[in-house]
């Protein structure tokens, strides 16, 4: 009984370099993912920014997708001991198990990470960051349009939030030509310690 349910279970292929059906269901998995996203949506950001009140969340319904997966190229080393393949996956927006509300136009307000990130790394000791290095880096980050908390509805949707995507100012600073940058004989994309003490 297990010897026959091992081999049934393992991935082979036959003398003609099909695949057996356990590898065959491994590569094309029969299976139906449904994930549900829900936001919760900041309903007091300007409270929170300039009165330090407490964040009034409204949780959303769910945002539904289905993820198909399936690995192609499938291709066994010369002693069968090994499996190479490449996986793709797919992500399909489903409305069935969308509520019948939810448009994924919906305009929701978020925190952003990047801008949290970055204002999180001000107050860590590992940088060792003085108080004057703090408000300089500070101000930096509303210097470049980075706020703690993006309005979404601006323009950004629950699309664009989970697939499409958005411009983000630090991301965009990153990645330009600023961020190559030296200044003292360091680079900023290669030393965070610039404004801190060494």
């Amino acid at each position: 009984m297990y010897n026959c349910s091992f081999q049934n279970l393992q991935l082979s292929q036959h003398k003609d370099k099909s695949p057996s059906f356990s590898t065959f269901m491994f590569a094309n998995p029969p299976m139906r993912n449904i994930i549900k996203f829900f936001f919760f949506n900041i309903t007091n950001p300007d409270e929170m920014i300039y009165g330090s009140a407490k964040p009034r969340l409204i949780e959303t319904k769910a945002y539904a997708i289905i993820e198909t997966e399936q690995k192609k190229y499938l291709k066994f080393s010369e002693d069968n001991d090994e499996l190479f393949y490449q996986n793709y996956k797919r992500f399909v927006i489903n409305d069935e198990f969308t509520c019948p509300d939810c448009s994924w136009n919906d305009i929701v307000t978020v925190p952003n990470p990047t801008g949290i990130g970055a204002a999180s790394a001000i107050y860590d000791p590992q940088y060792q960051m003085t108080p004057v290095a703090r408000r300089i880096f500070a101000f930096g980050l509303l210097l470049v349009g980075e706020y703690p908390f993006m309005w979404v509805a601006l323009s950004h949707t629950v699309k664009e939030i989970l697939f499409d995507g958005y411009n983000d100012a630090l991301l965009d600073v990153g990645h330009s030509k600023v961020s190559q940058t030296k200044l003292l004989g360091k680079s900023f994309s290669n030393d965070y310690a610039v404004l801190a003490p060494a």
